[in-house]
């Protein structure tokens, strides 16, 4: 007799060996791309001992007083003035 046209009940061996072979190897995966992922956040955007990488921190520094004294002044706040922000 032949056998019923209806969607199959029963999974054949090979495709649970397959699917408990994968879903493991797919979670070590995961897990190894995770941790290098959190390694690579936690590295400073640049190094302290390249005078390239000390260039633009001092750029930076200097751009961010910048933009502090600009402010202060569209404020009216006197830059000199002793100021409880630049505390710390």
């Amino acid at each position: 007799m032949s056998q019923s046209a209806g969607p199959r009940s029963h999974r054949g061996p090979m495709e649970s060996e397959l699917f408990s072979t994968l879903v493991p190897l797919a979670l070590l995966v995961a897990i190894v791309l995770t941790a290098y992922e959190m390694r690579v956040s936690l590295e400073p955007a640049s190094c302290a001992e390249c005078p390239h990488c000390q260039a633009l921190a001092a750029e930076r520094e200097r751009r961010d007083q910048e933009l502090q004294t600009w402010y202060a002044r569209s404020k009216g706040i006197d830059p000199d003035e002793d100021d409880d922000r630049r505390i710390g």
